[in-house]
């Protein structure tokens, strides 16, 4: 995209996140929910809630790359002048740019182009406390793994995740933005249909002649069911089924008969 390309798609965005910040009342999507007390460090703990940051002046990015001597990735660049300094969006939201990034040294290049593998804390260019030289951290992962977001090196603008699997090539910033986007529409919209379902039930309680494969031809998630789950304590003749990025689960008899939705 070009830059005119890249400020409408950012203003896209924004205007979505809005949308979801709407619909997903209950916070729902993964990394959307806030622990309590969540300020009570002076940042947001545990969740972005959909909400976004002030954009960042011009003047300030111009001083930023002129003191740290690299030129802000253009998707990066144009989301902190039309979308914000940071707020929701992948993972547990997009970090705050003003806090850490601005006065980090980028002028390290970043050396490679792909994959890296478990061991890729043992490659020279890894520094226990920084990391990788030209990379900056814009997202947390959750159990201790990070998205960093190459500034300098052969790929800029390129997010990378930091993992227990290795050190995994991503793709361009807005397209990894698209892509949580995408799936979070997916997931509000799947959680809706999921409601009505749960509404579909008879004076008692039941719902009659409802089947587990009506279910799953309206929601769109991938699902799991429980048969073979040794760690949860299933009753006998239940089946559960759950759903990716979604909370609940439907019960179901052996023969696939809707026996209770849990929406929690």
């Amino acid at each position: 995209m070009d830059e005119a390309g890249c400020r409408a798609f950012w203003r896209e965005m924004k205007e979505q996140v809005r949308c979801f910040r709407k619909e997903d009342r209950n916070r729902i999507v993964f990394g959307a929910r806030r622990r309590r007390f969540a300020w009570i460090l002076g940042r947001p703990l545990g969740g972005h809630d959909y909400r976004t940051l002030p954009v960042v002046p011009d003047q300030t990015l111009l001083d930023f790359e002129r003191k740290s001597r690299v030129a802000l990735p253009p998707s990066y660049r144009t989301y902190l002048q039309v979308f914000g300094a940071g707020g929701a969006g992948p993972n547990y939201g997009v970090e705050d740019f003003n806090r850490y990034v601005r006065d980090r040294d980028f002028s390290a290049p970043f050396p490679h182009t792909e994959s890296l593998p478990e061991d890729h804390r043992e490659l020279p260019t890894y520094n226990a406390e920084l990391g990788f030289p030209g990379l900056a951290y814009i997202s947390d992962l959750g159990c201790g793994c990070e998205a960093l977001l190459e500034m300098n090196g052969p790929q800029p603008g390129t997010v990378w995740h930091e993992t227990e699997e290795g050190f995994l090539k991503q793709s361009d910033f807005a397209d990894y933005y698209r892509e949580w986007a995408r799936r979070t529409r997916r997931s509000i919209d799947s959680h809706a249909t999921l409601r009505f379902f749960a509404r579909k039930t008879d004076q008692r309680g039941r719902y009659p002649g409802l089947k587990l494969n009506e279910i799953l031809d309206a929601v769109s998630c991938e699902h799991h069911t429980s048969e073979g789950w040794s760690f949860l304590n299933v009753p006998e003749g239940e089946i559960w089924v759950r759903f990716h990025g979604i909370p609940g689960k439907v019960v179901v008899d052996e023969g696939g008969a809707v026996k209770r939705i849990d929406l929690k």
